[in-house]
């Protein structure tokens, strides 16, 4: 199969790109030089240097498209601009270019190539919810009205407007939760608190979170590629939401450190602004399509402790 990825430089892209060393790959990224200093990169692999905000990076990319021998037969794209800095009028812009306008653009390329993509899996974040307390949510939940739901709402339903006449093209959201992994994320973030016994929780403690093994992660987008099923909004979450307490006390004794009380709601507005809606809303997420019979998926780190055992645990008694 031949795979085109953009974001590959990125966390969740750089361990994707270690599945798909069995397939011809295609990484779009704005440089080149990001990529060959990273380890892993499949064999078969070309690539395209272009930035996919820009309107110049369609031209760039149709041109590939039209000479490559082999046509494209799946699209993951995971290209976005960081969300993890505050929120400026110029931040959000760049958030929602990145994510909206991209994925427009990376469309446009292939709309005068006859051969068409027969996958299209674009990243989502569970952020489409907003803030909704306690409620189960599944995928048929409808969105919040916050920033990022508003931001990932447009980046779904344009996307699937720009791909209706992609006849015969399978489409796929992948609204991902908090990804945990020890080398990316919110927890290579937190664990130097933690480990200096400063970690807590953060708010009241009690919005949920929903959140996915790094390796979870990883197969879903594997599946995803490779099963016809999976369609449509996906909820990339553990069957087991937490809420943040809960995970505070769980990372905590894992670690064997303490858990301080909790960090006033009011001192993250005033620390974070806006963005501190991503650590104070509660996602209370269901994957309800993936453990469906329909498609079955078996989640191997499906408790947090489970998870931050594996993560956290594991690498120690291998020194």
């Amino acid at each position: 199969m031949k795979i085109l990825i953009t974001g590959a430089t990125g966390h969740i892209g750089r361990h994707i790109l270690t599945r798909l060393h069995n397939h011809e790959v295609v990484i779009i990224t704005r440089s080149k030089a990001s990529l060959t200093e990273k380890n892993s990169l499949p064999s078969k692999l070309e690539i395209i240097e272009a930035n996919l905000t820009e309107k110049g990076s369609i031209k760039k990319i149709k041109d590939f498209l039209s000479q490559t021998s082999n046509p494209i037969d799946a699209c993951l794209h995971l290209a976005g601009e960081s969300i993890d800095t505050r929120w400026t009028i110029e931040k959000k812009a760049q958030i929602r270019q990145s994510r909206v306008d991209s994925a427009q653009n990376l469309i446009a390329a292939f709309e005068s190539i006859e051969s068409k993509p027969k996958i299209f899996i674009c990243a989502s974040a569970i952020g489409f919810y907003g803030d909704r307390g306690s409620d189960i949510l599944t995928e048929d939940s409808p969105p919040g009205q916050d920033f990022l739901a508003k931001l990932c709402y447009d980046w779904e339903v344009q996307t699937d407007l720009a791909l209706q006449g992609w006849t015969g093209t399978r489409i796929a959201h992948i609204r991902m939760g908090v990804v945990l992994s020890p080398d990316g994320g919110m927890l290579k973030t937190i664990l130097p608190l933690f480990n200096a016994n400063l970690g807590a929780p953060l708010g009241s403690g009690h919005q949920w979170m929903g959140w996915i093994h790094i390796a979870d992660l990883i197969n879903i987008y594997i599946l995803a590629i490779e099963n016809e099923k999976v369609t449509g909004p996906i909820n990339a979450v553990s069957p087991y939401s937490v809420t943040n307490l809960h995970f505070s006390k769980a990372l905590a004794k894992t670690l064997n450190k303490l858990c301080l009380p909790s960090v006033p709601s009011i001192a993250l507005k005033l620390l974070l602004g806006e963005m501190s809606s991503l650590v104070l809303n509660s996602q209370r997420v269901k994957p309800h399509k993936l453990i469906s019979h329909q498609i079955g998926f078996n989640f191997q780190f499906d408790t947090i402790e489970k998870a931050l055992k594996d993560l956290l645990i594991k690498k120690d008694t291998k020194k």
